[in-house]
């Protein structure tokens, strides 16, 4: 069985991740509403730092919350001290990670 204390600190290095790569690519400090990315060609990403839910794609996106598309397909919804992402073998929280930090090194 999976271990929900290192699941958790897995989904907060992504959310961190995807805090950097929105600073790197110039989001707005303060973030007030919502900032979205493609990360690859797989993965894409919102980030929503409004007061108030925020609609992408098919997600409504609760404040603070990361809302992570892979191909297209919704993957992902979490914040910095948890959620859900998928756990298949080409989309799951290594693979994302992964792509968010080849993005940062771009």
């Amino acid at each position: 069985m999976a271990d929900p204390q290192a699941e958790t600190e897995r989904i907060a290095v992504g959310y961190g991740l995807v805090v950097d790569l929105a600073l790197a690519r110039g989001a707005p400090k303060p973030l007030t509403g919502l900032w979205t990315c493609e990360v690859d060609d797989h993965w894409a990403v919102a980030l929503n730092g409004g007061d108030e839910d925020a609609k992408w794609g098919g997600f409504t996106i609760p404040r603070f919350h990361c809302a992570v598309t892979f191909n297209g397909f919704p993957a992902g919804l979490f914040h910095a001290f948890g959620g859900t992402i998928a756990a298949g073998r080409a989309a799951n929280e290594a693979t994302f990670c992964a792509a968010l930090r080849r993005a940062l090194a771009r």
